[in-house]
């Protein structure tokens, strides 16, 4: 009787860390920005985005998902008729053998 275990070997290599001593309690206070906290943080030497060029960035997005969905409908649309081609090749190889073994398999040049 096969049995299959699958067994997972994970060795930690911690040099000269002592994990005991670690302090207890994180400090996110250094994360914070002082003020308001609901605005985007912007990382440091980042320039911050006018009105219109934040504009002129969610127009470009928009653009770019209008188009991504064009090109998933004319994937689809092209997926479609490769199925369809498909179907129809098999139709006419099957056609093509019942002709064949109708005629005892003779070819017929024209």
């Amino acid at each position: 009787l096969p049995v299959g275990i699958n067994v997972i070997d994970c060795n930690l290599c911690l040099k000269e860390t002592d994990l005991d001593n670690l302090p207890q309690v994180i400090q996110l206070g250094r994360y914070f920005r002082d003020g308001n906290h609901l605005e985007a943080v912007t990382p440091p030497g980042s320039p911050r985005l006018s009105d219109s060029s934040y504009q002129q960035v969610m127009d470009q997005k928009s653009y770019l998902e209008e188009i991504n969905e064009k090109l998933k409908l004319d994937y689809q649309l092209t997926e479609k008729k490769s199925l369809m081609f498909q179907e129809e090749n098999e139709i006419l190889s099957k056609e093509i053998l019942a002709i064949k073994s109708e005629y005892g398999g003779r070819t017929f040049l024209y």
